[in-house]
């Protein structure tokens, strides 16, 4: 549209519109456009009402902290509920925050409030989400010098549909990913240019976002050790690396620091919530799969209708516009019959199948989680007896743990539409490796809570899509950086074969 306005002859063109009015006049239309469209996607996809188990807890949090200042799940009308820490606090409190500005969202009572559709509350996520894709933008153009590669990143965060979908269900996950996408460009800003509150602001989303998804808890070490080698051999300024390292820390300790207290004198342990034993001995399953487990893994997490012959029951639901019950024909040949069907039997899915089976790898976690808890007499002491029982697994079988992260890690890329999520993955690895190679540090210091997420997911939990589904907008950076340096290698490549005609 830009080039096309640009190209207007002289006599065609309006006397006072230059080549510089064209190319603004491109850009706020070619804006507008994509805010249009971003309305216009999430209104046609918010549907009146989709609350499930885990959307209830986070509401009933979300509602119990407004009106009672109490982190609780209790579905009760009671003055004050009891305490507990069954979720994290985080996302439950960004929803508390839309109850309490969006006007009439407080004044339902807790079973009104369960049974309303709660649009107001998804477009209060909606508007983060917004906020999220136009600061990602922003900050390609401005890393790049071009727009057009933060349009693309905008584009590919606000018209993203595994936000829309976590949107629509009230997961964590929405939340999750505007805290990571925030956090990354914070500790890009504290390494490009260091400053106390750029530290300090890195740390605080760090706490937030420990208090959101659990495992980003672990990266104030691989943090902190990064911003040490930056202030031993980096070449930044010592002493403002070393202040700004206190500054993160006690930032990031405050938050987190105060949940875990709190658990400790209601509950006797410092933990973030009570279900990581349950997760973690149901990772440690894993490490008994056969080597034709192993490659039907591949298979039952590959979501491509024409290969995985168990795709109803894919892992990543509702991102696929297309779910047949079994795998299909292609141009009248059954690929997978015709291929690893010759390798595979029915049998060799079984213990990977999520539910519907009381065998499986997930169900057998689970109940042995439930008898803890049983014999223990409360689920704390439960967890806490699984999570011991699960590294006594992985200490007995490192090896098999390791091998099983293969299969594991793969299903953990599909957190979107596939075309999207696995070049975004590609160029997320890509950009980490190339900004050590050519000591980018503010860009390794951008990945390293993504590819920190992500490996910690394929090691220490059964690494479900939904798990880095906060990552998208990582993702959608990434993709907006690599398509501008492809660009500009190709036309690099080009220029010196066009013809001279000075």
């Amino acid at each position: 549209m830009i080039r096309l306005l640009e190209s207007l002859p002289p006599k065609l063109a309006p006397p006072s519109c230059n080549r510089a009015r064209l190319r603004l006049l491109g850009h706020v239309l070619l804006m507008a456009a994509l805010l249009a469209g971003f309305a216009l996607n999430a209104a046609h996809n918010l549907p009146s009402q989709s609350i499930d188990h885990d959307a209830t807890h986070y509401l009933c949090m979300a509602h119990n902290l407004v009106h009672h200042g109490t982190i609780s799940a209790q579905r009760t009308l009671t003055p004050m509920p009891w305490l507990e820490a069954w979720r994290s606090p985080g996302y439950p409190a960004f929803l508390a925050l839309g109850v309490a500005l969006v006007p009439g969202l407080s004044d339902h009572a807790l079973p009104s409030f369960l049974r309303a559709p709660l649009l107001p509350l998804k477009k209060w996520q909606l508007g983060w989400l917004l906020i999220t894709a136009i600061a990602a933008g922003v900050f390609v153009w401005r890393r790049t010098g071009s727009p057009w590669p933060g349009y693309l990143a905008f584009a590919l965060i606000a018209y993203s549909p595994a936000m829309l979908y976590f949107i629509n269900r009230f997961y964590s996950e929405a939340g999750a990913a505007i805290v990571v996408l925030f956090l990354s460009l914070a500790m890009h800003r504290a390494v490009r240019r260091p400053s106390w509150w750029a530290f300090a602001l890195a740390g605080l989303l760090l706490g937030l976002g420990a208090l959101t998804r659990a495992a980003l808890m672990y990266l104030w070490l691989p943090a902190a050790v990064f911003f040490l080698l930056l202030a031993w051999r980096g070449g930044l300024p010592r002493g403002k690396m070393l202040a700004g390292l206190a500054l993160f820390t006690l930032a990031f300790a405050l938050p987190v620091g105060a949940w875990m207290a709190r658990n400790h004198y209601h509950f006797g342990h410092w933990m973030l919530s009570f279900r990581g034993g349950q997760v973690l001995d149901i990772r440690a399953n894993h490490a008994a799969m056969t080597p034709k487990e192993h490659l039907a893994a591949f298979i039952y997490y590959t979501p491509w209708v024409y290969l995985n012959p168990l795709v109803h029951e894919s892992p990543t639901p509702g991102l696929d516009s297309y779910d047949p019950p079994k795998h299909q024909k292609l141009w009248g040949t059954d690929i997978y019959q015709a291929t690893l069907g010759k390798v595979l039997e029915p049998r060799d899915f079984n213990r990977l199948r999520v539910q519907n089976r009381g065998d499986t790898f997930e169900m057998i976690g689970q109940h042995t989680w439930a008898r803890h808890t049983k014999w223990l007499g409360h689920y704390t002491v439960g967890d806490t007896h699984s999570q011991k029982v699960a590294i006594r697994k992985i200490l007995a079988d490192p090896g098999g743990h390791l091998l099983a992260s293969a299969p594991l890690a793969w299903r953990g890329l599909f957190v979107d539409l596939w075309w999207v999520a696995l070049p975004g993955f590609a160029c997320l690895f890509y950009l980490g490796v190339s900004s050590l190679r050519r000591r980018d540090w503010p860009l390794t210091a951008f990945v390293l809570p993504a590819i920190f997420l992500f490996s910690f997911h394929s090691l220490i939990t059964v690494n479900a899509a939904r798990f880095n589904s906060p990552l998208v907008p990582v993702l959608a950076v990434c993709l907006g950086l690599c398509a501008h340096r492809l660009a500009r290698r190709w036309l690099g490549r080009r220029a010196p074969k066009e013809p001279d005609h000075a």
